[in-house]
């Protein structure tokens, strides 16, 4: 048992009382496998697989905002993560102002869409997330 399989025990716990573990006998001693969380928590994933999973080497694809952190992201290298990025943690504010033209248009004044995005992007305006499908003009999307 390694360090970090301790530690993530003693972590694991202080904070739970129980953990159930189910269908450990499914996991295949050779090869590839890919464990999917439905999770509450990413870190407490981590913790709970690093522990659980006996022989063999686990890594872990972690977010790569996440990765960059200064404590966090020493611990998901001690665990070999692997940094992954997402789109989520590359939006970034706009400028200028934007209406909606009927349905599916938006308007901007002082913006620079052609500069800024492409088809296939992601626009989020008034509460909803419109999906570009053409930059017609620096202030002018569909």
């Amino acid at each position: 048992m390694g360090w970090l399989q301790v530690l993530s025990g003693v972590a694991l716990r202080i904070f739970y009382r129980d953990i159930e573990l189910v269908g450990t006998e499914n996991i295949p001693e050779k090869g590839a496998v890919i464990f999917v969380g439905n999770h509450a928590n990413q870190f407490v994933d981590a913790l709970v697989l690093a522990n659980s999973v006996k022989n063999r080497v686990v890594q872990f694809l972690i977010a790569e905002k996440s990765y960059k952190r200064k404590v966090i992201g020493k611990f998901a290298r001690w665990m070999h993560s692997i940094p992954v990025a997402r789109a989520q943690d590359k939006t970034v504010a706009g400028r200028g102002f934007l209406r909606l033209e009927g349905t599916d248009t938006i308007v901007g004044e002082s913006t620079t869409f052609t500069q800024v995005l492409t088809s296939g992007d992601s626009v989020k305006f008034g509460g909803c997330v419109f999906k570009v499908k053409e930059v017609s003009s620096d202030t002018r999307l569909t």
